[in-house]
């Protein structure tokens, strides 16, 4: 019993991964303001990990301003001459927790070493400022791709120098990664982006996502005919009842299409149809409702901080992203008008999204109350920052030793394979694309993974 005491008693300060020699930010010193997961998460890491925090300022444009600690783990290749060019792999979000996108990259990537960043606002980098002013808003701004670039380029140079790496990510990720190629494509020896292509303004991308998405329903239902009922059932009670977090009631999720964005992200993987199918099952045992059973689905999925919270910061840095940065609303256009307008244009060919027993993120915006939600919809963000394939193609032109290696998924709801095709027409050298079986969740595929090792053995 004392050897087991005086284990336990030693493992609170010991951990597996070694943090950078030198760091600014020794763990010891750090330890008191980590919550107990982020302790945990730390304590956890295997031996073939290298860890750290960089400090950043939160606005890359001005020096003197409030600053960032930024975290990032470089998880190395088991025999160190297996890869001679590191890996970094950029996730999806915007605002979400990278701790459960490593887990299910590590099967694939243990032989051959990533590193991950966990970009601003996430994980266990500085999070997402608190909104005390109106104007706290804008600073949501400084937490989208071109600073979270700017921030991998300062580790690239910490940790490589000057040596070009090989990057990789997927959604959000993959938009990241096309940033990246618009802003230091010398420090790119190759680029492998899945589940996002910049598109030239106006973007037909959130159209493009809602006409997909009921394609990609209608093959669910196919398979599983009895959910039909059940997604309706579901649609009918989320239509008069509200849904709050525990005590937030300021917060409500209330409307036809509340269950909308869990039932999309399941979609969007056809891997998870099953597991959306079993969801639909419990939470409509008999053909009736059960109310327990979907809020406790709707809290553990939209009320989760280690997930999604919406209503909250997370939230607001999603629609800021899609106002600014994903399919850029007109300057002082709210998204809600935006999307307004987009189903306006469906209806008159034919497209009525109010009958959908399960509709996408757009109609689920529709569902969400919350002062800071309805505050990130409405505010002036000022003028935008969209990523256009032009730029991406002269990035390529005036980089002849850069490849860019772009992916979607065939059923994928969330990115398209339609809306890929323009910036395959915009870069005629240097970009290839190829459609891989399966949705939003194909990045995982063997064929992603061997095209990124095989350039980073070059």
């Amino acid at each position: 019993m004392r050897l087991f005491i005086c284990i336990a008693f030693l493992y609170l300060f010991a951990h597996a991964g070694e943090q950078a020699a030198n760091s600014q930010f020794p763990y010891e010193s750090l330890k008191s303001e980590l919550s107990a997961q982020d302790r945990h998460y730390i304590e956890k890491l295997p031996d073939q990990v290298i860890f750290d925090w960089v400090q950043v300022p939160e606005s890359h444009q001005i020096k003197d301003g409030e600053t960032l600690r930024v975290f990032y783990e470089y998880r190395l290749p088991k025999k160190t001459d297996k890869n001679k060019r590191p890996i970094c792999f950029f996730y999806g979000g915007p605002g979400l927790d990278p701790r459960s996108a490593v887990h299910s990259l590590l099967p694939m990537t243990k032989e051959n070493g990533i590193l991950i960043i966990h970009q601003r606002g996430t994980g266990l980098s500085s999070p997402l400022p608190k909104i005390q002013h109106d104007s706290d808003i804008l600073r949501y701004k400084n937490y989208l791709s071109r600073a979270i670039v700017q921030d991998a380029e300062i580790i690239r140079k910490k940790i490589f120098d000057h040596q070009a790496w090989v990057v990789t990510g997927q959604s959000f990720g993959s938009l990241i990664i096309q940033r990246y190629i618009t802003m230091y494509p010398n420090s790119l020896y190759s680029a492998h982006a899945h589940g996002f292509a910049a598109t030239s303004l106006p973007t037909p991308f959130a159209e493009a996502r809602i006409i997909k998405h009921k394609e990609v329903l209608n093959e669910y239902l196919k398979k599983y005919p009895k959910d039909k009922k059940r997604l309706e059932l579901i649609a009918q009670y989320c239509k008069t009842n509200t849904f709050s977090p525990k005590n937030e009631p300021q917060i409500k999720i209330q409307g036809r299409h509340s269950f909308s964005f869990a039932g999309m992200v399941f979609l969007s993987a056809p891997n998870y149809w099953k597991d959306l199918s079993n969801i639909l099952t419990m939470i409509c045992p008999e053909n009736t409702v059960d109310p327990h059973k979907l809020k406790l689905m709707i809290n553990n999925f939209y009320f989760n901080k280690s997930f999604l919270h919406l209503g909250k910061e997370q939230d607001v840095l999603n629609v800021v992203f899609n106002r600014h940065e994903a399919y850029v609303t007109q300057v002082g256009q709210s998204l809600s008008n935006y999307y307004k307008e987009i189903i306006t244009k469906l209806k008159k060919q034919d497209i009525d999204t109010d009958k959908w027993s399960m509709g996408e993120e757009a109609l689920m915006h529709f569902c969400i109350d919350a002062p800071m939600h309805n505050l990130a919809d409405s505010y002036d963000l000022g003028p935008a920052d969209p990523l256009r394939p032009k730029d991406i193609a002269k990035a390529l032109k005036n980089t002849p030793h850069l490849n860019f290696h772009l992916y979607a998924g065939e059923i994928d709801s969330v990115a398209p394979p339609e809306t890929f095709e323009e910036l395959q027409k915009h870069c005629h050298r240097g970009l290839s694309f190829k459609i891989l079986p399966g949705g939003h969740d194909s990045f995982l595929s063997p064929v992603f993974w061997e095209e990124v090792f095989k350039h980073s053995q070059e």
